[in-house]
């Protein structure tokens, strides 16, 4: 039985720490539409590098669809650097940060 405590209390103070860790996790949402500054054009299956500027700096990986469509949930507010990478094209930085504001969600009826 004290085994067993003891195991459970190592495996919830682990599971804390890499949860702490990931100091980029939040309640807000980011989304949008990549497209070729050029052309107008969509730029499919892209990738997106998101990095908190606070912190330990981490952030998420995510790709835009085949319409250059992206979403991101569960981030925090603040500024992010967003760098890109797409098929056949070099790997690009955002000029300027990105801001991701808190907004109150109002409640459905």
């Amino acid at each position: 039985m004290k085994k067993t405590l003891t195991l459970a209390v190592a495996l919830l103070c682990l599971a804390s720490m890499v949860f702490a860790s990931e100091d980029w996790r939040g309640t807000n949402r980011a989304s949008g539409y990549l497209v070729d500054k050029a052309t107008g054009k969509p730029v499919p299956n892209a990738k997106l590098k998101f990095r908190i500027q606070k912190g330990s700096k981490g952030g998420p990986d995510i790709s835009a669809d085949a319409n250059g469509k992206w979403a991101l949930l569960g981030i925090q507010s603040g500024v992010w650097a967003i760098d890109i990478e797409a098929p056949g094209a070099s790997p690009t930085p955002v000029p300027a940060p990105a801001a991701v504001q808190a907004r109150a969600m109002p409640n459905a009826k």
